[in-house]
């Protein structure tokens, strides 16, 4: 099965150190075909946060495991720098991170496409952290994956699900995203934004398709909402996915793993499986 780490809002510059090195033991032990990281690695945009961002994604590569990555909105300028907040919203994410904002990767029987949702202006008003997706990106995302793709992954930063507590609309023209994911045959959409971990499965539009969601918590950094640091680890092939949740433990400063969800493909759809706690699995797991 190819294995996919997934992380999301790394935050540097809020990071916490202790949490950023055990990232890189697990991502060393755990040894997944590829990293996808879904975006916000700063607070600010602030050069040395970016320094900090690069130097993990270093640590990553320099791991040999190929990385890719899209923009977040905490990854633009703020409104105290309007000339690059406005003219020249990834100039610094392009040098740090990638030049590429929605690069397309194949990790061995799965292919990610990046979709950059994160805008120089929120989606309403005033609300900046907000995102969207263009028309032209919707249009195109069925065109960017090879004909002979076992399974397709899309990664966006801004979840087109909020959790219970938070109900609102977060990505303009979502829609449209919706039809896009459908048109596209995606098995599996990786979101962020919200700093809280959830597995399950998406509906899409004409009500004949679900595919598996993966939003990660934040990965290393203060910023916690109700929940510890973590990641997700997804295994997958063509009729299998799992989806497995890492959490940190400040007691002993490693990341375990806590649950496993398990999905299996009928036809083009996929179901959720019973999910099961690490105990389960044979005991919980931690990385060094």
């Amino acid at each position: 099965m190819t294995r996919l780490m997934h992380l999301s809002d790394l935050h540097f510059g809020a990071e916490v150190p202790e949490a950023v090195a055990a990232l890189v033991s697990a991502a060393a032990e755990l040894r997944p075909d590829g990293v996808v990281i879904g975006g916000d690695f700063t607070m600010r945009a602030r050069r040395r946060e970016w320094a900090g961002a690069r130097a993990f994604i270093g640590e990553l590569e320099g791991l040999g495991l190929p990385v890719l990555a899209i923009p977040g909105n905490h990854d633009i300028p703020g409104f105290n720098h309007p000339w690059h907040r406005l003219f020249h919203p990834f100039q610094r994410y392009k040098r740090a991170i990638d030049a590429d904002l929605e690069p397309v990767g194949r990790f061995g029987e799965i292919e990610v496409a990046g979709l950059n949702t994160a805008r120089r202006f929120g989606a309403w008003a005033y609300d900046w952290s907000t995102g969207s997706v263009s028309v032209a990106q919707c249009v195109s995302l069925p065109f960017r994956f090879g004909q002979e793709t076992p399974l397709r992954a899309v990664v966006i930063h801004h979840p087109l699900l909020a959790p219970r507590e938070g109900r609102r609309r977060l990505l303009r023209r979502d829609g449209l995203l919706l039809a896009a994911l459908e048109k596209s045959r995606v098995d599996l959409l990786l979101a962020g934004h919200f700093h809280q971990s959830h597995v399950g499965l998406l509906k899409l539009p004409l009500g004949t398709r679900e595919i598996v969601l993966s939003h990660a918590s934040t990965a290393c950094s203060r910023r916690v909402k109700g929940e510890s640091m973590g990641f997700h680890v997804i295994a997958a092939d063509a009729g299998r996915m799992e989806v497995e949740r890492w959490d940190h433990d400040e007691s002993d400063g490693r990341f375990h793993h806590r649950k496993t969800h398990g999905f299996a493909r009928r036809a083009e759809s996929w179901t959720e499986e019973n999910a099961r706690g690490a105990e389960e699995d044979g005991g919980v797991q931690g990385s060094t």
